[in-house]
């Protein structure tokens, strides 16, 4: 099938020779992490852990009036101890921890294996795939792509389809997923999204339906209020949800809310929300960007009651679709142009119920025309038992995120 797939692709690209488009990027991230007592990474390797990660990416679009096709392909490597440690994790936790995509699951196996040894892993893929048939009204796009829904800025509460993570440092590109998608706009400037998304079941490698999405996402404007509303129903691995978003103008600032109410395989609701505020202005010259964020995870578990288990709640996090085990979090952001070409970034997430937390600092500077250096910090605290500061995996071990500094270089083409 994804033979076939992508000789019909290729095919219909033939056509698309009106305009084409090719861009792409290198980049190359080294960074040093102290590992902390009693973390399943000090009790695997040593008290600092070194990577080095590569991403090289090479995007071509071919367009011939109602149809474009995009063909976007990347090499992802990781090397250094950090990789040797998370193998060694694997075993021990019995969990896939690669940071690497794979497509056990996706309806495409466009995956390869490059380079796999004990000090370095590199995967070949076609992360993006897919043909779109576009009019006035109507859109129509197949293959491997990437949907955002909802408004989060950290936390993604309507975004069921392989979210950015709330640490994340590069949002460039989502990983793609298989899936159709079709849109269609109607006169009043509302539009109505539809999006499968299939998925092979892991045990018998065959398209599962209660493994796969279904989604219809409506979006409106409200004129007496200035305000976007939007609705989604979606069976999502087999769960049934239904969210909604609200989003106005707040004087100069803008004013963000997602709500989402998941029923369970347990029967079971819960309820999710994530609200936000963020404005932009000048202040002594500079320009001056901030946000504040309130996130429950309603699946979250009591104060400090976080571990590995065969909940819903475990398989979320596993599937990369949730990150926290708590309940309540305030996250805030501020980013500063100090010069046309500098800009400095200061996140932070808290987590309200135990105390821990999540700083991020981050410079970025524009060395060259298309050229990109950032330099940064990622800073977890909190005592052990709590979310940030380490969630026990064993007596006196602790699964916990470490101090980090990286140094970043980017070049786009």
């Amino acid at each position: 099938m994804r033979i076939v797939f992508i000789l019909v692709l290729l095919h219909c690209s033939q056509t698309l020779a009106q305009e084409v488009t090719f861009s792409g990027h290198a980049k190359y991230q080294p960074s040093v992490s102290f590992v902390k007592n009693n973390s399943v990474e000090r009790f695997l390797g040593d008290s600092t852990l070194h990577s080095q990660e590569l991403d090289l990416r090479s995007n071509l679009q071919l367009s011939n009036g109602p149809l474009t096709a995009d063909i976007q392909g990347e090499i992802l490597g990781l090397g250094g101890t950090t990789y040797s440690t998370l193998q060694k994790q694997t075993m021990l936790l019995q969990q896939e921890l690669s940071p690497l995509p794979t497509d056990s699951t996706r309806l495409f196996d466009l995956t390869t294996e490059a380079l796999d040894d004990s000090d370095f892993v590199a995967v070949a893929r076609l992360d993006r795939l897919s043909l779109r048939y576009t009019t006035e009204q109507f859109v129509f796009k197949a293959g491997r792509q990437a949907v955002s829904l909802g408004n989060g800025l950290v936390f993604h509460t309507l975004d069921l389809f392989t979210p950015f993570s709330p640490v994340a440092i590069d949002k460039d590109y989502k990983t793609g997923v298989d899936l159709l998608y079709s849109q269609y706009l109607f006169e009043d400037g509302s539009d109505l999204e539809a999006i499968v998304v299939p998925r092979r079941s892991l045990d018998t490698g065959n398209i599962d339906h209660e493994e796969s999405s279904y989604a219809l996402h409506y979006r409106t404007f409200l004129p007496n209020i200035g305000a976007q509303l939007s609705a989604l129903a979606t069976q999502h691995y087999n769960e049934w949800n239904f969210g909604a978003g609200l989003t106005f103008n707040l004087g100069e600032a803008l004013w963000r809310t997602d709500i989402l109410s998941t029923r369970t395989k347990n029967d079971e609701t819960a309820l999710s929300l994530v609200t936000n505020i963020d404005r932009s202005w000048v202040l002594a010259g500079k320009n001056v960007y901030a946000f504040i964020e309130y996130y429950r995870n309603g699946l979250g578990r009591s104060h400090r009651d976080y571990f590995f288990d065969e909940s819903e709640l475990t398989s979320k996090v596993l599937r990369g679709e949730l990150f926290v085990f708590g309940r309540d979090f305030v996250s805030t952001g501020i980013q500063v142009e100090w010069a046309p070409r500098w800009t400095m970034f200061l996140n932070q997430i808290f987590h309200a119920n135990d105390g821990s937390g999540y700083t991020q600092i981050r410079s970025e500077h524009d060395l060259f025309q298309d050229v990109l250096l950032m330099a940064g910090a990622n800073i977890p605290w909190g005592r052990t038992g709590t979310e940030f500061g380490g969630i026990e995996v064993g007596p006196e071990l602790y699964q916990r995120p470490s101090l980090s500094l990286y140094l970043r270089i980017a070049l786009y083409y």
